[in-house]
């Protein structure tokens, strides 16, 4: 039985990388106010540190992740609406 860190250990490199984008990515979204987008990258950022056992960054993004969803607004149509 391969353990999942051996078998992970090929990607890291490239998750560290992408770590490394959606920070970049997080940069800029916030000055340009794209809320939903960054919500998208707090969300692959938690993801990833989880993936990963980084468990103090992932608290982190998914705590911001949830005061951004909290804040905007749901996607979807209202269920009351959809039966007029």
């Amino acid at each position: 039985v391969i353990s999942f860190c051996t078998w992970l250990s090929p990607f890291l490199p490239a998750l560290e990388s992408a770590i490394l984008n959606l920070n970049e990515a997080k940069t800029y979204l916030a000055k340009v106010d794209c809320k939903e987008q960054l919500r998208d990258v707090l969300y692959f950022q938690a993801r990833l540190f989880h993936t990963l056992g980084k468990t103090q960054e992932r608290n982190k993004c998914a705590m911001l992740f949830r005061q951004l969803h909290q804040e905007l607004p749901a996607h979807g149509v209202p269920l009351i609406n959809a039966f007029k």
